[in-house]
């Protein structure tokens, strides 16, 4: 199936757990600080889903770039694979990643 690229940002934006490392208590490991990844599922990572909205991530681990702003899946994803937020380039990733057809996406 290909997707409009409104569909799929929404699409992706939802599908945000499938690209990340669960450690312990609901967070998440982070792959752009490394919070948690010594010890997988039984760390302490520092990355959260947002409680207001599940699409947003931030995390709360000292000093990381990604920081206490946060961002979605794209923003993440663009961070930790060296890659410019908000670009082609950046959202053909994403797409890549999730196995998603695009409309003006390769």
């Amino acid at each position: 199936m290909t997707y409009s690229q409104a569909e799929a940002k929404r699409i992706a934006r939802s599908r945000i757990k499938e690209r990340l490392i669960p450690s312990k208590n609901g967070f998440y490991c982070c792959e752009v600080c490394g919070s948690g990844l010594k010890g997988g599922k039984d760390s302490d990572g520092a990355l959260r889903l947002g409680t207001k909205n599940p699409e947003h991530i931030t995390c709360f681990g000292a000093g990381c770039p990604f920081g206490k702003k946060g961002g979605d899946i794209f923003d993440y994803i663009a961070l930790r694979d060296g890659l410019t937020p908000g670009t082609k380039e950046c959202f053909e990733h994403v797409y890549n990643l999730l196995g998603m057809d695009v409309e003006g996406y390769q």
